[in-house]
């Protein structure tokens, strides 16, 4: 007598606990001059509500995400979800410790479809926090990349 086979999926769903709001961000901590940090990640508000969802705390209807810097030196930054692997049309936002508005981008990709998001920007010591969402309510899966260089000019928030 044979036994009925049975085929099993699983799915796996995880997110950060931090990351919801300013007051709560994601840490990348210190980035030198010559640093990079990057980050793969989603505003998906569609997995388990309110347990694993990213919610909508600013900015757009769209689910937001939020990563916290700190810069040792004043740098020229580069912050980006200008690559292939987002899927979705997002905005970036970039605010002081204080939550001032530093800079914005929608749009401002160069990847020919002009979805993507990017902040280049000369920047004082100190921390910074970055808002990833999408245009509307979109959402999706981005990867946000980070780039410190020597500066050429400096804003001081």
């Amino acid at each position: 007598v044979g036994l009925p086979s049975y085929k099993m999926r699983y799915r796996v769903v995880w997110r950060y606990t931090h990351g919801d709001t300013f007051d709560d961000p994601l840490e990348f901590t210190n980035l030198s001059l010559g640093s990079s940090v990057e980050e793969i990640g989603s505003n998906h508000p569609h997995v388990n509500p309110g347990v694993l969802a990213w919610a909508n705390n600013s900015g757009t209807a769209s689910p937001d995400v939020f990563y916290a810097f700190n810069l040792q030196q004043a740098a020229q930054v580069t912050i980006s979800t200008d690559n292939d692997f987002r899927n979705f049309d997002t905005q970036l936002t970039l605010f002081d410790q204080s939550g001032n508005e530093v800079a914005f981008d929608d749009d401002g990709g160069t990847l020919g479809n002009s979805y993507g998001s990017i902040i280049q920007k000369g920047l004082a010591p100190g921390r910074y926090i970055v808002r990833v969402e999408g245009y509307d309510t979109e959402a999706g899966i981005f990867k946000l990349q980070i780039c410190v260089a020597w500066p050429t000019s400096i804003s001081y928030p």
